[in-house]
């Protein structure tokens, strides 16, 4: 597998990378060690997630309390971040703000301790589910993230508001479920993501958001989509980043060409000026895009990565969060698929033909995506049509309205020679004083 964010050069490598997975089906190993392609960049006084960590095998238990180590940044934003500005948070949380939707997010866990971040469960945060939602099997908790990808996703989604930040999520009082399917020391697989999938299936939450990749269609990946569908669960994937590479396909991505997956949502990335990020996956079909460059969001344990993370992983968790508020605007009530055309028919479309190559219906738009009267029928999900209904036989040209309008016409022509009559008797009877007439005597010739 690989995580949707792009090409890193640090050395020691990224294990979210979920690097290239088995190409035996059967296999849910790893084909090869783990190849760094992408890294959460650090802002300045943070230090990079996994920085100075032991890289040989360590006790069970031990990666917790070493994450706990690491260096504290504690910069704050004092600017909007670009992103935020661009999907105008502030306009429509006045809407809506992701309240009673829960959004698993499937990567390296989520810090829930972070101040925008470990607020109560009715007030959005993280939820605790005492550690099974780690399935990564050395025994740290999903509610730790010693690489921070997944704690970056889960910000931009559900970070709440901070008097000390202007950052703060699109869906700020969604609740965030952490589903550890891989840390920044071990290599991960399809079969464990397949697996994290499903556990946030069994969990029954309303959103998945995927932003690890496989580089096949790995048969429990595909049956763990599928069920999430099935069970109404909006899921939302990064589209990939290879796209200035070899433009190879990336899964989940690519199953939303096929029959059954109509309403799985595939994100593309964008640059500050709308257009899109080269590293962009085109040879998937997108759905929508959203800022995927110089994203800003929190840090591990607290503070924030400040305008240099790259990639669709990055994209993706900003589409989870528009489809968060439009669940609580519509209270929950919309299938997967109804939430996918909403978004598309309300993006801010591109001026090409539609969908286009990357960007799909264009950058995601928040607020009309929650505000927008839509048509019934567009989004309504779409079944396939039994057959074209012949047309009725010709029964000769329809006279109605030219009968409707003969009727009328005749009907007040005759009332006007009637009241006509009747002024005419009215009036020789008053000059008659109402007398009798006297009949003249014929004249003979």
């Amino acid at each position: 597998m690989r995580c949707a964010r792009k090409q890193s050069t640090r050395a020691a490598g990224f294990l979210l990378a979920l690097v290239a997975v088995a190409a035996l089906p059967a296999a849910p190993a790893l084909a090869g060690p783990a190849q760094p392609t992408s890294t959460v960049a650090r802002a300045p006084g943070a230090v990079e997630a996994g920085a100075g960590l032991p890289r040989a095998p360590i006790r069970r238990g031990q990666l917790a309390e070493l994450c706990q180590q690491q260096p504290r940044p504690s910069n704050s934003i004092a600017e909007t971040p670009w992103a935020q500005a661009r999907l105008q948070f502030d306009r429509v949380h006045t809407f809506a703000t992701g309240r009673e939707v829960t959004v698993a997010v499937v990567d390296t866990g989520v810090w829930a301790s972070h101040p925008q971040l470990n607020g109560p469960e009715l007030d959005g945060g993280v939820v605790d589910q005492d550690n099974g939602g780690s399935l990564v099997g050395d025994g740290v908790s999903a509610t730790v993230d010693c690489d921070g990808h997944g704690t970056l996703i889960a910000g931009i989604i559900a970070a709440r508001p901070a008097d000390d930040t202007n950052f703060q999520g699109i869906a700020p009082f969604a609740k965030i479920l952490p589903v550890r399917v891989t840390n920044s020391l071990d290599e991960g697989s399809a079969g464990t993501l397949a697996d994290g999938i499903n556990y946030a299936v069994d969990q029954g939450v309303d959103i998945i958001n995927v932003s690890v990749l496989a580089d096949n269609e790995f048969p429990a990946l595909v049956d763990a989509i599928k069920r999430a569908l099935d069970n109404n669960i909006v899921v939302v994937t990064a589209a990939g980043n290879t796209g200035a590479e070899d433009n190879a396909k990336r899964w989940p991505a690519e199953l939303a060409r096929k029959p059954g997956f109509e309403g799985l949502i595939v994100v593309g990335a964008t640059n500050q000026d709308g257009t899109l990020a080269p590293f962009t996956t085109t040879s998937v079909p997108a759905s929508v895009a959203a800022p995927g460059v110089g994203v800003t969001g929190p840090a591990p344990i607290q503070g924030h990565t400040r305008n240099d993370n790259d990639g669709t992983s990055f994209a993706a968790p900003f589409v989870s969060g528009t489809a968060a508020l439009v669940l609580e605007a519509y209270d929950k009530q919309l299938t997967p698929l109804q939430v996918k055309r909403r978004l598309q028919l309300t993006a801010d479309h591109p001026g090409a033909d539609l969908p286009a190559e990357g960007l799909g219906y264009g950058v995601v738009n928040p607020y009309e995506a929650v505000t927008a009267i839509l048509p019934e029928s567009s989004s309504a999900p779409a079944t396939p049509e039994a057959g074209i209904k012949p047309l009725a036989a010709d029964t000769g040209p329809d006279t109605t309205a030219r009968d409707v309008a003969l009727i009328v016409s005749g009907t007040a022509v005759g009332l006007a020679v009637i009241t006509l009559g009747a002024v005419a008797t009215y009036r020789r009877g008053r000059d008659r004083s109402w007398q009798p007439s006297q009949e003249r005597p014929q004249t003979q010739t």
